[in-house]
């Protein structure tokens, strides 16, 4: 600073130093303490980024860079993390972001809002990482992913594991039950010899017996889901061999149609009792009973015709009874009428009752 007398005369230069050595020591410390804190950051194998209280991005690691290699330039400081999500959606890397892009990244920033907990992300390349977000002092979000896709995939091991055994019980149990059912069956079979005014009870008895036994047998075989065409097909079997009726299959269109869970037997019984009662209540014993099942995109109809009634009371005999009873809940409907001396019966199964399979 200039320096002057009191006539205003310059004298020279006035200087004034003060010592900040400790300043200077103190913000080389800061650095130094900042560098290795990137450097540590940098070196975790966890994804980090941290993000201001903008959620603009201040920091991200190497490891978090290299697994968004592609999109690498949207996690520089001064981005928006927003912005990076967006862009990993339309790159196709998030595996449950694909198809439904806006609604995930919609999700994935209020969840990020309100820092509810950790939750999981599963990627297109296969990767699963479980991730942690924590609010910082000073308003910003640090976002930390843990690589879980081993223990993912161990566990994936452990439950195919576990639902091979059960599946492996539950035929061994189907095995089983449809082999008592038969010796049921034969036990009924012998009944009929010493009691034959039993006969025709004791034989629609039997033929409901094995219907149920069909369709432990084709769980028992591993069968997961219980098609119906083939299923209809083994029940026609065994009532021709009951009955010694003509009962006549004719099929329309492909039928690529399974029954729901839960409705296999209770279906099959229907199917039996409408069959069943077509044949005892035939015009004539020589006469045949056609069995028809169509096909189409909203669901399948089962179509049962013979000449004659299906019960003297206007069809509305006990095996009908029974079968209406049986309907599923929804999706099942039965329809029954005469016209010509020819009775008509109609099931028509939709979803839920039944279920298309692929082609």
């Amino acid at each position: 600073m200039p320096f002057f007398d009191e006539r205003g005369n310059f004298l020279g230069y006035r200087n004034l130093g003060s010592d900040v050595t400790e300043q200077v020591r103190n913000e080389q410390r800061a650095r130094e303490a900042d560098e290795r804190l990137r450097a540590a950051i940098d070196d975790l194998a966890e994804t980090v980024v941290i993000c201001d209280a903008g959620d603009r991005i201040v920091l991200a690691n190497r490891h978090v860079i290299a697994c968004n290699a592609g999109i690498a330039e949207t996690l520089e400081p001064g981005r928006r993390f927003e912005d990076h999500l967006r862009a990993a959606v339309a790159a196709g890397y998030i595996a449950d972001a694909i198809g439904r892009e806006a609604e995930w990244v919609a999700e994935r920033l209020e969840r990020r809002r309100k820092l509810s907990g950790p939750f999981e992300i599963r990627y297109a390349d296969g990767r699963w990482i479980l991730i942690h977000e924590r609010r910082l002092g000073d308003g910003g979000i640090i976002t930390v992913g843990h690589d879980i896709t081993a223990t993912k995939r161990g566990e994936a091991v452990r439950l195919e594991e576990a639902r091979r055994q059960r599946d492996a019980l539950v035929r061994e149990v189907h095995h089983r039950i449809k082999n008592s059912l038969q010796g049921v069956t034969g036990l009924l079979q012998t009944r009929i010899a010493r009691s034959p005014e039993l006969e025709e009870a004791l034989r629609a008895a039997i033929s409901q017996i094995q219907v149920i036994a069909k369709v432990h047998g084709l769980h028992g075989r591993g069968a997961d889901d219980v098609r119906l065409e083939p299923l209809l097909l083994e029940i026609l079997f065994t009532l021709r061999t009951i009955s010694a009726a003509d009962i006549r299959y004719e099929p329309q269109g492909e039928a690529r149609w399974a029954l729901a869970e839960g409705e296999a037997v209770p279906v099959a019984l229907v199917i039996n009792e409408l069959v069943w009662n077509a044949v005892k209540h035939r015009a004539r014993a020589d006469a045949g009973v056609a069995v028809g099942l169509q096909a189409w995109r909203e669901g399948v109809r089962l179509v049962v015709e013979n000449p004659g009634a299906f019960a003297p009371a206007g069809g509305q005999g006990a095996g009908l009874a029974l079968a209406r009873t049986l309907l599923p809940g929804a999706g099942g409907r039965l329809e029954v009428r005469g016209a010509g001396g020819v009775v008509r019966a109609e099931l028509e199964l939709r979803p839920p009752a039944v279920r298309a399979l692929a082609a």
